[in-house]
């Protein structure tokens, strides 16, 4: 890479010298100790103060607000020693929190409880129709704990949220406003109405009206709502999700028992769904996207999650858009269809993982129904149970099966029922014992087109390059190819396709190999992106470093990790997204981030050495 050796541009410079000390006085404002009580403290605050809580719980007769200024309000030791709950005399106004149009400054509250909030009265909001139009209807009571508002920008850390409530966002309800939630609890927070039509939606966190919400390292531990039993997300707000717990929480009325994504977008990362539910015969008990919403998941679990109808762990409707990669869909259950994916959108799975999904009628892992399209590429199914099929196409659908291996499956294995489009490449349906076999027509067939795949049939699957012999499988619960495997060097290149279901390459002898497994170990270096200097952390150095590279001849020993956009290109924009994203939270790294991995994207960039993640994986 060429550079030139020029001065470093002045605003960079200044970024380079901030520190945690600001120009503030930084005064530390305590209650009771200076004050007796919280909002006296917060009148006599100026930018850049911290209110200090002493130890004890404190009962708010009105909610709490902060005027316009850049304070912290702050708890002493763990959040469950110093609470603060409700105790106001008017039904209407009984959140502990309102944020308005006047608290655009950033405002933190860290290590605190809220508890038993109520919410305040909000006249109307804009709710998504079907047609991807939010229109204003009559509201209720909406965020419990903590109300935003018309602009407003908070941080909290290291809080707790216990049984708080309200008509919408049981705990917390953010319209049009900036909301980051770092290392918090939201326990049993609900959507107070019970009608199964009407009641609110986000029983613990309502994200609606154009908001940007960061969610990093939070659990959602049993709330309740209609839709979205944790978090909803609508009315194109964005939020993104990483590191997080979503664990026995409960949509009553509508989809969505861990997260609701309606004309919205959803990001979620490195996250736990488990024992979640929908009931009243709704889908999505993990993650359901609705009509014009859109969600991205990747490196997530989806476990034991329970749904009435459709879709234990996901499902996206007509319109909406679902893509999830490196993922493992185990153990969910539904009664009718699909306890994996359930889809009449569009969906895109990438190397991951259906496993022991099951059902009492219809497909187990996935159903892809009315005009919905899905594609998987990479994946792995086995050990789904259902009476009809692992994956199932039905009215109209298509579906699009490159490089995945279907095995061991009692459920079946790709069942296409009716006039569908189907086309599977490069895969493995073998030793799916059922009345269905592993590859089944029912009634108008519809378009097929099987090709460089091993299906076990009483002859060979009519198409180019297909076989019908064993594939030879190290075990059977391990899909990896023999070296004797007639499935090795029988597959088609794929553009785009670089590499299996381990991230090792996918072309590893004379041409690539059939299923999820590539029979070989091609490897590339494991690293961190935004750990430009290799020492394992995320810090001020690594944007020196990246400077120093491009302005002043530095040598860096992994140029993917620097890349923080993971565009492909090394320059300044990458020193200025990491200091942003240090010391304002925002521009999140591409993966590999937060933890190490192989790079997922083809470009001229490399990494030629990095020693911190202490193992190399697969390229």
């Amino acid at each position: 890479m060429s550079r030139s050796h020029t001065l470093l541009p002045p605003t960079v410079v200044g970024m380079l010298l901030v520190t945690s000390t600001s120009s503030f006085s930084q005064t530390s404002r305590r209650v009771p100790a200076d004050y007796p009580t919280i909002q006296s403290a917060i009148d006599g605050a100026v930018d850049g103060d911290t209110i200090v809580l002493a130890e004890g719980e404190y009962a708010l007769t009105a909610p709490l607000r902060f005027h316009g200024k850049r304070v912290s309000l702050k708890g002493t030791g763990i959040p469950i020693k110093t609470r603060l709950i409700s105790n106001g005399v008017d039904p209407t106004s009984k959140s502990l929190v309102i944020l308005d149009s006047d608290d655009r400054n950033l405002v933190l509250i860290s290590d605190l409880t809220f508890q038993d909030g109520r919410g305040t009265y909000k006249e109307t909001i804009n709710t998504p129709s079907l047609d991807g139009v939010c229109n204003s209807v009559v509201m209720e009571l909406a965020g419990g704990a903590i109300l935003m508002e018309s602009g407003s920008s908070l941080t909290v850390e290291r809080c707790d949220f216990n049984n708080c409530s309200a008509f919408t966002g049981g705990a917390i309800a953010c319209f049009k406003s900036t909301l980051r939630l770092e290392k918090c609890i939201f326990k049993k927070n609900k959507t107070r109405s019970m009608d199964f039509d009407t009641g609110g939606n986000g029983g613990a966190v309502l994200c609606s009206n154009s908001s940007e919400v960061q969610v990093v390292d939070c659990t959602f531990d049993g709330n309740v709502a209609h839709s979205g039993g944790a978090v909803a997300v609508d009315c194109f707000a964005s939020t993104t999700f990483a590191t997080c717990v979503f664990k026995a929480n409960e949509a009553f009325g509508g989809p969505g028992g861990g997260v609701y994504c309606d004309t919205a977008k959803v990001s979620i990362s490195e996250s736990e769904f488990s024992d979640n539910t929908t009931l009243n015969g709704l889908s999505g008990a993990g993650v359901h996207v609705a009509a014009f919403g859109i969600a991205n998941i990747e490196r997530s679990t989806f476990d034991h999650n329970l749904a009435a109808d459709r879709g234990a762990a996901l499902s996206v409707r007509k319109h909406g858009e679902l893509f999830v990669g490196e993922s493992l869909i185990k153990d969910n259950r539904t009664l009718d269809f699909a306890a994996g994916l359930f889809c009449d959108g569009t969906a895109v799975i990438s190397s991951s993982i259906f496993f022991r999904n099951g059902t009492r009628t219809g497909s187990a892992a996935i159903d892809v129904d009315q005009d919905g399209n899905v594609t998987a590429i990479n994946s792995l199914f086995h050990e789904n149970a259902s009476d009809i099929g692992t994956i199932g196409t039905s009215n109209n659908a298509t579906l699009t099966l490159e490089h995945c291996t279907i095995a061991n499956n009692s459920a079946g294995g790709v069942v296409q029922n009716g006039k569908n489009e189907l086309s599977i490449t490069n895969s493995i349906l073998w030793s799916n014992p059922s009345p269905w076999g592993s590859l089944t027509f029912i009634g108008d067939l519809g378009n097929h087109k099987v090709t460089y795949s091993c299906v076990d049939s009483d002859g060979t699957i009519p198409g180019v390059g297909n076989i019908s012999v064993n594939p030879m499988f190290v075990s059977e619960d391990d899909f990896h190819l023999l070296s004797a495997s007639p499935a090795r060097d029988s597959g088609l290149s794929i553009t785009g396709i670089e590499r299996d279901l381990d991230n090792y390459a996918r072309l590893c002898g004379s041409a690539v190999d059939m299923g999820v497994y590539e029979y070989g170990q091609c490897r590339a270096t494991e690293f961190l992106r935004s750990d430009a200097d290799g020492d394992g952390k995320t810090v001020v150095t690594d944007a020196i470093a990246i400077l120093s590279f491009l302005f002043l001849g530095g040598k860096l020993t992994c140029l993917d990790s620097a890349d923080l956009q993971d565009d492909g290109i090394l320059n300044i924009t990458d020193a200025v997204y990491l200091l942003t994203f240090l010391f304002k939270g925002e521009f999140l790294p591409a993966k590999p981030w937060p933890v190490c991995g192989a790079d997922d994207s083809t470009d001229e960039l490399s990494c030629e050495l990095y020693e911190a993640c202490g193992k190399v994986l697969p390229k």
